[in-house]
């Protein structure tokens, strides 16, 4: 099978709205003065890590495909710089995490990312000989390397390979380690396996993919949380909320900034940290993982500093895991905890704290839609620890807390014991009716009871039909 992470952003554009894509899009730049395009986001990222973290990989790269060119005597006056900024500029224009060249030769696929990639860096290389992408094609794709000598192919083979190795951990760090901590038009998007630019899955394309996976990896894992997510299931939902409250999101983020104007420190006359990109990703997580019920304030707070440190140190613009900025990170935590006081509320709580409650609302509805997908949809769901309840947790370390056990074992065995809830699939108890007890979870969605009962009444209806959920065809409702 596959390891599901492309099921979770498929989902997550189900449940937005379509027509906000470009309100959306136009509030974040108008909030940030940010105009970049993601594909050059992802670019100087790359660029950046390869000059860092991933420095020695390439030179290592860089140097066997040297030695690979002096057995040509067509290709010996390449200059080893110049390989080796052909190979960066190839590796930052790389479509995709990897191809899947073999001693055998190269697919239809593996030839479209490598002539996109190097069609791209192209046009982006100052080279002044650009035949150097040529013989790089060559090589990445093994062409023209069948009649040479055994040590020369095994070399070009080496090199093909050790590239495949390479542009993986790139695409990691530059896209899941950088970019979707720097790109924040609608967070709920910037997720393992998904693609930011997709704002909307319809419903056309979610049957087919449900259909295709039905055909092609009929076990494939299904995953919405895992422990490498950058938000959890219902942190997800929740913003996709937004997006059906474009016009109300953006006035309430203008005027939360007019409100927090202050707040923020100045370390010179023209900056003021935290800047508008950070400050619009605080507004979204706050709203994302703000508690319904009674909640240690203090605790949270901390939750808050401790993400916001890690998604700034990610997004490498201000400060760093290798170069920590104490200033600008004791100017962000200052931030933070003005925005979340220890008592009371000020006026920037006194409106955010109900337009919160209203999206957790809607938003745990939208979750309980999410888990009933999962849970039937062609495949085989996983549900990830705590996510039995409504779960609000961020990337990690946030997402390994110690989990409740004890209270979902109580809320079973109450469910199970008739005490709020329908038995076997809505047999009604002598309590009263399965449906007005159903209803009565749906009071207040936002504790968890609802989707902790949809999960054990699903699973209990896979367990009664393992051969319908295990081969069944899959047939699309209009």
């Amino acid at each position: 099978g596959t390891t599901g992470y492309d099921v979770a952003p498929l989902l997550t554009g189900w449940f937005t709205y379509a027509p906000a894509e470009r309100p959306m899009l136009r509030t974040y730049a108008q909030f940030t003065g940010l105009q970049q395009d993601l594909d050059d986001e992802l670019y100087a990222a790359k660029k950046l890590v390869m000059g860092a973290a991933l420095a020695s990989e390439l030179t290592v790269l860089g140097n066997r495909l040297n030695r690979l060119s002096e057995a040509d005597v067509h290709t010996r006056d390449y200059t080893l710089n110049a390989l080796r900024d052909a190979l960066a500029e190839v590796a930052a224009c790389f479509p995709v995490y990897r191809t899947y060249v073999t001693p055998a030769g190269a697919g239809p696929d593996d030839r479209r990312y490598v002539d996109w990639a190097i069609a791209q860096a192209r046009k982006r290389s100052n080279a002044v000989d650009l035949s150097v992408f040529d013989f790089l094609r060559r090589v990445l794709l093994l062409d023209g390397f069948g009649d040479a000598e055994d040590t020369v192919r095994q070399e070009a083979i080496a090199v093909a390979m050790r590239f495949q190795q390479f542009t993986a951990p790139l695409m990691a760090k530059g896209f899941e380690d950088t970019v979707l901590y720097r790109h924040h038009a609608l967070v709920a998007l910037n997720e393992v396996g998904g693609n930011p630019r997709r704002f909307h899955t319809s419903t056309v394309v979610l049957h087919r993919a449900n259909a295709e996976r039905a055909r092609d990896w009929p076990h494939a894992m299904l995953t919405t949380s895992t422990h490498d997510t950058k938000r959890s299931e219902d942190v997800r939902t929740r913003l996709c909320v937004l997006t059906e409250l474009a016009d109300e999101w953006k006035a309430r983020v203008q005027r939360w900034a007019r409100l927090n104007h202050r707040r923020k420190r100045r370390p010179r006359a023209d900056t003021a940290w935290p800047g508008p990109r950070i400050e619009y990703l605080l507004y979204q997580t706050l709203v994302g993982t703000w508690p319904t019920g009674d909640f240690d304030r203090a605790a949270y707070r901390e939750r808050i500093h401790a993400y916001a440190l890690k998604a700034t140190r990610e997004a490498k613009t201000h400060t760093s895991w290798v170069n920590p900025d104490a200033e600008y990170e004791s100017a962000l935590r200052t931030f933070v905890d003005a925005l979340l006081p220890e008592a009371g509320s000020g006026p920037f709580l006194a409106d955010f704290e109900p337009f919160a409650r209203e999206v957790a609302w809607f938003g745990a509805l939208a979750s309980l839609g999410q888990q009933l997908l999962k849970l039937t949809v062609p495949g085989v769901p996983d549900v990830y620890q705590g996510t039995e309840l409504i779960d609000l947790s961020l990337v990690d370390p946030d997402n390994r807390r110690p989990v409740d056990y004890a209270l979902r074992r109580r809320l079973l065995d109450e469910f199970l014991a008739g005490d709020g809830t329908p038995g076997a699939h809505g047999a009604p108890d002598a309590v009263g009716g399965a449906g007005d007890r159903a209803r009565r979870l749906l009071d207040e969605p936002t504790d968890g009871r609802a989707k902790l009962w949809l999960t054990a009444q699903t699973l209990r209806l896979r367990a009664e039909h393992p051969a319908l959920f295990r081969d069944g065809s899959y047939l699309p409702l209009e």
